[in-house]
């Protein structure tokens, strides 16, 4: 990619729809779409522990709880919000079948979160699209209500 070419802007898809782009994120795309670099582009077959032929399942790099796994889609996308359905039936199939075997597996799991970072400022830091599953028992934190509202400070607990 030559040099004009490397800088290019991520626009929200409501800002496009309806018309108003009133805010562009500026980016540097090798980061973004070098699949030679992308860390789940280029994921070794040994930590895979679940698959088709559209995803991938593998250990979270650094859990936030045992058995905290990535779904990752095979085709490098930066955005949950582009994959094709059959990829999105891809990945929930993974799901299931992961959170399947992590029941089986061991029985003081009792809740989940499952979730996708998209972009920056909600966290995504790996740019390539994923999901976590993440396997939650009770008493794993103090006050659980809320879940993944727990996101923005002081809004999780209503």
């Amino acid at each position: 990619m030559n040099d004009a070419g490397r800088n290019r802007f991520l626009v929200s898809w409501l800002e496009l729809a309806i018309g108003k782009v009133s805010r562009v994120i500026p980016m540097n795309t090798d980061k973004y779409y070098d699949t030679s670099k992308c860390q789940l582009c280029n994921t070794p077959k040994e930590r895979v522990i679940a698959e088709d032929d559209l995803a991938f399942a593998i250990p979270e790099f650094f859990p936030v709880t045992e058995g905290h796994t990535l779904i990752v889609p095979r085709r490098h996308l930066l955005r949950y919000f582009e994959l094709s359905l059959a990829e999105l039936r891809s990945v929930h199939k993974l799901v299931i079948e992961c959170s399947n075997r992590l029941d089986a597996y061991d029985e003081t799991i009792d809740g989940y979160n499952i979730g996708s970072n998209v972009g920056i400022s909600a966290g995504q830091i790996g740019f390539h699209t994923h999901v976590h599953l993440i396997p939650r028992r009770t008493g794993d934190i103090h006050n659980p209500r809320g879940g993944v509202r727990g996101v923005i400070p002081n809004k999780q607990d209503y």
